[in-house]
């Protein structure tokens, strides 16, 4: 176990070190042509219809939008541009929710593609030839990945918020009587002039600049928080993984030559690290799977064998190495089948009647007027919903923050849809019909906020009730590990309940005490 670690940390270290994929992107298709925004500008991905009408507003603007509670601005993108009119329209269309500072509005795009992962350094300045498009200022860069050529937008000037940073340091110049430093990240002008972008209205500086005047109301703090990244990780899937595996952060997939060419010194037992009452050993004598084999379940599965997982472990490795014939380094079959019984129950289903009682008995003590919850891992939203709708047929207020940095699967949450079939006894109550299905009702939608986030980053949430992060920690490196448990315990209270997967258990420590619970990994914070 001490070996495969240190093989799992140098090897991230190396691929870090010699590719490392330091920004993200989320792309879309607009008048057939491919473009990205950065992915730490994006709040969620919305599929709408209903927009109110705002009088006088610029030809661009589409209405308001009701998000949640949040009253925002929808701006056309193709409009914006001057494009022609998308002639295949659907009902519903694909919204882009954008972030900056204060600033929350929705694009409408006419269609939203994936997550792309790309070295920064690849990005280049835009070419004039972009300029009979969207025209320059509205460019970042364009960067070619996959044989795709993407031309990323500066969201930033979209929003306005470099026009108004500017604003802001030219009158405090002036008030200083000297002369205002460019902007941080400002473009340079260009020895090449350029017209701007065609527009059958005036022409849209930006979206700040619209006459629509929005009144936002926050109905929960993380709605607005800017997403602040710690780290970024060094590979991105570009299809949908399992669920539990997206959930814990997007896999860093390590090939088989790249695990084989890493030299790893003989490991020494090391001290135990300590953080927010969390202990990881880096290194033990205890017997159990080969180092071979715990690598191949990185390696395959992004399985990190940990102290969290270790008892199941040896135990599921015992009934492996009983049943077939060869134990060494499993292929992505084989670790795909050691790792089908570590999955929590209904982990990709509705909680039966059991589970969401036992959850319901255990946040009862808490005397918050709303419970705040976050569920890490939330995947398509089965999870999230057990919870909100468990607590909402008991008259519990709560508010749910479920994230996952499965980007589709985080997405396609608000709208899942269920089977007569498939809906456990008693949540009937608590859900509508519609032509495609059952779903929640919108009482129970409104208080889940869905968002895409990733465990490594810092997250903005107020403090927290309950945390349920169903095997999620067992698919993330221990750095990630360490700095989770250290942020929750800054914001978790006394009595704080703590849920993680079935088959994980937290070493003895003096935050997070053991509670009795048949259904659940249960722990509540001490003192």
């Amino acid at each position: 176990m001490a070996d495969v670690q240190t093989v799992i940390k140098h090897t991230l270290i190396d691929r870090e070190a010699n590719n490392a994929l330091d920004f993200k992107m989320i792309t879309f298709v607009l008048a057939g042509k491919e473009y990205g925004v950065d992915i730490m500008s994006v709040k969620e991905i919305q599929k709408g219809s209903r927009f109110t009408y705002v009088p006088n507003a610029p030809i661009f603007v589409r209405g308001v939008y009701n998000l949640r509670g949040d009253i925002i601005p929808v701006i056309d993108l193709r409009k914006f541009f001057g494009l022609p009119e998308y002639e295949e329209r659907q009902e519903l269309e694909d919204i882009l929710i954008l972030r900056q500072q204060d600033s929350v509005i929705g694009v409408i795009v006419d269609g939203i593609q994936k997550v792309v992962g790309v070295n920064r350094s690849e990005i280049q300045p835009a070419h004039p030839l972009f300029a009979d498009v969207v025209g320059l200022d509205y460019i970042y860069g364009v960067v070619e990945k996959d044989e795709s050529l993407y031309v990323i937008l500066d969201t930033k000037v979209i929003l306005g918020s470099d026009k108004d940073e500017e604003e802001e340091e030219e009158h405090a110049a002036e008030d200083k009587g000297t002369p205002a430093a460019p902007a941080p990240g400002a473009a340079v002008a260009a020895p090449v002039a350029v017209s701007p972008a065609p527009s059958p209205a005036a022409e849209p500086a930006s979206v700040a600049s619209a006459a629509v005047v929005v009144p936002v109301e926050t109905s929960a703090p993380s709605q607005q928080a800017a997403v602040e990244a710690e780290t970024i990780e060094s590979a991105v899937s570009e299809a949908v993984v399992h669920q539990k595996e997206a959930a814990g952060g997007e896999a860093v997939i390590v090939r088989q030559e790249e695990a084989a060419s890493v030299e790893v010194a003989e490991s020494e037992p090391v001290e135990e690290a300590e953080m927010g009452g969390i202990k990881i050993a880096s290194g033990d004598d205890t017997e159990g799977p080969s180092d071979a084999f715990c690598e191949g379940l990185f390696e395959y599965a992004n399985f990190c064998p940990s102290e969290l997982n270790q008892e199941w472990l040896f135990k599921q490795y015992d009934h492996w190495s009983a049943v077939h014939l060869t134990t060494g380094k499993p292929d992505a079959e084989e670790a795909k089948e050691f790792l089908e019984s570590f999955y929590s129950s209904n982990a990709a289903k509705l909680w039966d009647e059991e589970m969401v009682d036992e959850f319901c008995e255990l946040v009862a003590q808490d005397e918050q007027k709303i419970t705040h919850i976050w569920n890490v891992g939330s995947g398509q939203g089965f999870s999230a919903y057990s919870i909100a709708g468990g607590l909402f047929l008991r008259d519990k207020k709560c508010k749910v923050y479920a994230t996952d940095s499965d980007l589709l699967a985080i997405t396609g949450a608000p709208g899942l849809t269920f089977t007569e079939a498939d809906i456990p006894e008693g949540f009937k109550r608590a859900m509508v019909e519609g032509p495609k299905g059952w779903q929640f009702s919108n009482e129970v939608k409104n208080t889940i906020i869905f968002e895409y986030h990733d465990i490594a980053n810092e997250h903005s949430f107020p403090k927290l009730d309950v945390v349920v992060v169903r095997d999620i920690l067992s698919f993330v490196d221990e750095d990630v590990f360490m700095k989770f448990f250290d942020r929750i315990f800054k914001q978790a209270h006394p009595g704080t309940l703590l849920i993680i997967g079935d088959n994980e258990k937290l070493m003895d420590n003096s935050v997070w005490s053991p509670v009795d619970s048949c259904c659940f990994s249960t722990y509540r914070k001490i003192g």
